[in-house]
């Protein structure tokens, strides 16, 4: 697994085949992420765990993840997490 991949969050939504809004919410829940003034804010337990900044030059700056993070979301989910059992079977 090449830990170096990161995903932006509405890609790694896609990747994992759930629906964007459910992974927010998801990583919300986690402690991850908060909501600011309409946008979306890394936490430290969210850099904790791998998040990251990322900026582009269209569309500004955009919380990403490495690709561990999709081992850490299948354990929540296996511990009654909101992630369906059957988003992550991949």
């Amino acid at each position: 697994m090449d830990s170096s991949k990161v995903f932006s969050t509405t890609a790694l939504a896609k990747e994992l085949n759930i629906p964007t809004k459910i992974l927010f919410e998801t990583l919300q829940d986690l402690g991850f992420i908060i909501r600011q003034n309409d946008s979306w804010e890394l936490t430290k337990k969210g850099l904790d765990v791998g998040g990251t900044l990322k900026t582009h030059p269209r569309l500004g700056t955009y919380i990403a993840w490495q690709e561990t993070i999709k081992d850490l979301l299948k354990d929540t989910q296996e511990a009654g997490g909101k992630i369906n059992k059957c988003y992550l079977v991949k």
